[in-house]
């Protein structure tokens, strides 16, 4: 089946040591914090801001996202500076990913971002061979023993649900008005390139079934694909009666992971 709103992810939160500094001020010298390696999801991202500010000050932070805009808010009870520019780490930090631009903010005890963080995939059109993950569950790790009476015992180590869908229709195309079902987007078949290419290195994302609700959304990752069973590629297929120029993935399934 295919959805019956377009959808959205929130993906490319991943932190190494060329991205993982925070240097700020309480009005003292630089403090300078440090983020965990690793791939976040956008709600991880904001607890391992917090996480990794709080370690080194003295003030408690709050950091929070407008979810529709992907804006980030940190704050504390009293004012620090932000040091996107002056900072002794510019070379490795965090900013662009949070959505901060490279300059100083001072005076203030509440700071937004100035664009959004991470990275967001609009597919453009309702995604097809939907399965969502109400409706595909395994036991993880399940094993089945039969004894000599004939009785069957299980063992499981909790239940794992997947979502599958195919982004299909990804294309260059102006679409026609009176075609609202395809989106425009001169950079469409990239934009899928780039997120795909995100997606097979197993990090984690968000999806939205419904984008204009973004509240509402599953943390996951690549599970598989038509080329790989472990998701570790993907192969883009053009779609033969479209017309020329248009492309889909192919079934797609995703593993939800709890956050």
């Amino acid at each position: 089946m295919s959805l019956s709103t377009f959808s959205k992810f929130y993906y490319g939160f991943t932190i190494t040591e060329l991205n993982n500094s925070i240097d700020f001020s309480e009005g003292g010298p630089e403090l300078q914090a440090v983020l965990n390696s690793g791939d976040y999801t956008l709600e991880e991202f904001l607890v391992e801001i917090k996480r990794a500010m709080d370690v080194v000050g003295a003030l408690t932070y709050s950091v929070s996202v407008n979810r529709s805009t992907r804006i980030i808010t940190i704050s504390s009870s009293s004012s620090f500076e932000l040091l996107g520019a002056s900072g002794t780490r510019i070379g490795t930090g965090a900013w662009s990913l949070m959505g901060f631009s490279a300059t100083d903010l001072t005076g203030a005890s509440t700071y937004d971002g100035q664009s959004g963080a991470g990275y967001e995939y609009l597919p453009q059109a309702l995604l097809k061979d939907h399965v969502p993950s109400e409706n595909w569950a395994e036991q993880q790790d399940a094993s089945v023993n039969s004894t000599a009476s004939g009785e069957v015992q299980v063992v499981t180590f909790g239940i794992v649900r997947y979502l599958q869908a195919n982004i299909w229709l990804a294309n260059n195309k102006m679409q026609s008005a009176c075609q609202p079902e395809i989106e425009t987007n001169a950079s469409g078949v990239s934009d899928l390139i780039t997120f795909m290419d995100y997606a097979i290195t197993k990090a984690k994302m968000e999806f939205m079934p419904n984008r204009s609700v973004s509240s509402s959304f599953y943390s996951c990752l690549l599970e598989s694909t038509p080329e790989s069973r472990q998701g570790i590629a993907y192969k883009l297929k053009e779609i033969k009666d479209a017309g020329g120029g248009y492309f889909e993935t192919g079934p797609l399934v995703f593993r939800i992971v709890e956050v």
